[in-house]
């Protein structure tokens, strides 16, 4: 039922549910008075007129179709200015009314038309998305419905394996949001035999003109786009043949990331030649010796813990804590001392670096920070949270610095067994989220006087958080919005 239908429910006097009412008008009305409504609908109704106008075409005969659904195609995706994610929506729903039209084409008698409509549809849709915010994917489900339809047109039309072949490989290499990506494993048992060979022809063709690039990009071309296709259509060449070796050739084409090198070592990891993995691995370190990718790092230290080369792990996973002494990494070193049996004494020396660290940070005269400052312990302080040992994070959190998100934590940490302690937390932090002056962070501000609001009942101090309450409308009061929003909260309280 439309939303209009719905919406008239609500209000209408009769019993009866006002679509009934209307089908039942409808059926006693003569066809020249329903013509008649329909082509007054249709004069403001443009996905209406459309619509009405392919199917009057069809029943006039075949061969005026793909003219007209040609006209129609070009009609429905043209744009004359951007049109932005709120509009899009309804720019689909007329591109959604042409798939339908065009769904009643798979017939044996014109599936072959219904091949070359997908595929010209598909294209000029390609070209006007270029002026579409699709940031909710509505246009992007009509090429998805244009794909899945083309291809089952493809089944049913049987068409000329080599030129399918060669239109196919055409749109993977041109088109711009990734229609037909992948077509060679879509498209296999149609282009059969004959059409998959012509179809590698034409890829080995492109992967010639692919110079190789290494870790200094001298090589690297401005077209990575064309690199990034034909690069995936020989992955899935290769593949297919599961010809390793191919492979491998091939993602060495390009060498300019570590992360390149990790891709082929865990090529050869899965294979079982672990040897040979090690090597390109290792390799991505060195190729790179100031920029680094802790993916191949882990994989290395995974690797070297199986072949109990314990202290060469160990040490990559070290160094990834002592660049970037948080949380994060100071889990991998958990996960490491738990298996290796070391995790005593490999924590005191993590956390003892973590301090030595912060301090040596703030006392380190710049010429951004021209005087020593108060350390900040916010890495220190989650992982105590991690860890669950509140106390320390307590104590860490008077000794200087910590970022409001990481006390924030604490806090709603330190609710059920130090509300005291939680209290004292949020009356420092609330004020500052105030005075970000937005309403998001008002919001936020709010939701965490509510908080402050139940602890202050349960521990029967609530003329205390009246009177910070007070303290927070004066201190804000040219602060609307805030000031409407703290309202609401005292009728609460």
């Amino acid at each position: 039922m439309s939303e209009k239908l719905s919406k008239l429910n609500k209000i209408s006097p009769y019993k009866a549910e006002p679509e009934a009412l209307i089908r039942k008008f409808l059926l006693n009305q003569s066809v020249e008075f329903l013509v008649e409504q329909l082509i007054n609908q249709i004069e403001r109704d443009d996905i209406l007129f459309r619509n009405l106008y392919l199917k009057a075409e069809r029943a006039n005969g075949v061969l005026e179709d793909v003219a007209s659904f040609h006209k129609a195609i070009d009609h429905a995706a043209r744009i004359d200015d951007f049109i932005g994610w709120r509009e899009a929506g309804d720019f689909s729903s007329g591109l959604h009314e042409i798939v339908n039209s065009l769904e009643e084409l798979m017939t044996p008698a014109s599936v072959g038309d219904l091949v070359d409509l997908a595929e010209y549809f598909i294209v000029r849709l390609d070209k006007s998305l270029e002026s579409v915010d699709d940031s909710n994917g509505e246009v992007g489900e009509v090429l998805r419905r244009l794909e899945s339809l083309h291809l089952d047109a493809c089944i049913l039309a049987k068409p000329e394996p080599l030129e399918l072949a060669e239109r196919l490989f055409h749109y993977e290499m041109t088109l711009s949001f990734d229609s037909f990506y992948d077509s060679l494993n879509k498209y296999q048992d149609v282009f059969g035999e004959n059409g998959c060979a012509h179809y590698r022809v034409l890829a080995e063709k492109q992967w010639e003109q692919i110079k190789p690039v290494n870790a200094d990009d001298k090589n690297r071309t401005t077209d990575n786009g064309r690199r990034f296709r034909i690069t995936k259509i020989m992955e899935t060449l290769a593949n297919m043949s599961g010809d390793i070796n191919a492979l491998v050739a091939i993602k060495s084409r390009d060498l300019s990331m570590p992360y390149h090198y990790l891709s082929i070592a865990e090529i050869f990891q899965k294979a079982g030649k672990i040897e040979h993995a090690l090597e390109w691995a290792e390799k991505g370190l060195k190729e790179f010796p100031g920029r680094q990718d802790n993916r191949v790092r882990d994989f290395l230290a995974s690797e070297y813990i199986k072949c109990e080369r314990t202290a060469e792990a160990e040490q990559l996973v070290w160094v990834q804590f002592e660049e970037k002494p948080e949380l994060a990494q100071f889990c991998k070193l958990h996960d490491l001392g738990k298996n290796l049996g070391n995790w005593t004494a490999l924590r005191e020396r993590a956390l003892s670096s973590l301090e030595n660290t912060v301090v040596i940070k703030a006392n380190t005269i710049t010429q951004w920070h021209p005087q020593p400052t108060q350390p900040d312990w916010s890495q220190r302080i989650e992982i105590a949270i991690w860890e669950n040992d509140l106390e320390t994070a307590w104590q860490f959190s008077h000794m200087g610095n910590c970022s409001r998100r990481t006390l924030l934590s604490l806090a709603e940490k330190l609710e059920k067994h130090q509300p005291n302690n939680a209290a004292s937390l949020y009356y420092k932090i609330i004020p500052s989220i105030v005075d970000e002056t937005n309403n998001q962070a008002y919001r936020e501000a709010v939701r965490y006087l509510e908080k402050l609001g139940g602890i202050s009942c349960s521990l029967d101090k609530t003329e205390e958080l009246a009177k910070f309450v007070e303290s927070l409308r004066i201190r804000f009061k040219a602060k609307r919005n805030f000031i409407k929003l703290l309202d609401e909260f005292s009728r609460g309280l």
